[in-house]
């Protein structure tokens, strides 16, 4: 089996994070999972605010950070969007009471902060993205296509920046 397509994506501003956020948006469809992965204050809600945006969801939607809700839904753009932030998770069943199963019906695309709390994100995860926080506003983009039907869709979106090279096995 290939390994998954990556990219690993140098930004220099917040606006170049964004750029990259867009572009994956550009790619998204129903029923895609994408895992946001990085410290506190890497740009994870950065991230998913430029992909609502992108997408046309409005701006009185208040995008933000569902931190104590967990998950926060919107709806208005191309695609309608979950934004579940996990860092307050305190395990799968609590994934399991907020009705996570349920959001998986394919009539959204899940955008996923901290996915790494749940084994089951990281199951059910189409694309998952590492930021990378390298100082300043500067940050490292690490984007994996984990469903080989989202590969192209990413490839075609993400053609200004090239896929990462592979090391070679052994």
């Amino acid at each position: 089996m290939d390994a998954p397509t990556r990219w690993e994506i140098d930004s220099a501003s917040e606006d170049e994070t964004r750029r990259v956020a867009a572009a994956i948006a550009s790619a998204l469809a129903p029923g895609d999972v994408v895992a946001l992965e990085g410290t506190l204050g890497a740009g994870k809600t950065v991230f998913v605010r430029a992909v609502a945006d992108a997408l046309g969801v409005p701006a009185s939607a208040g995008v933000s950070s569902p931190s104590y809700t967990l998950v926060n839904l919107y709806d208005g753009g191309r695609l309608a969007l979950a934004h579940l932030d996990l860092y307050r998770l305190g395990d799968d069943d609590e994934l399991e009471a907020i009705g996570f199963r349920d959001l998986l019906d394919g009539e959204r695309a899940l955008l996923v902060e901290w996915p790494e709390r749940s084994e089951e994100v990281g199951e059910v995860a189409t694309v998952w993205v590492r930021l990378d926080d390298v100082g300043a506003s500067r940050r490292i983009l690490v984007v994996t296509a984990l469903d080989p039907a989202v590969e192209p869709g990413l490839r075609e979106a993400l053609a200004p920046w090239p896929p990462a090279r592979r090391a070679p096995a052994g």
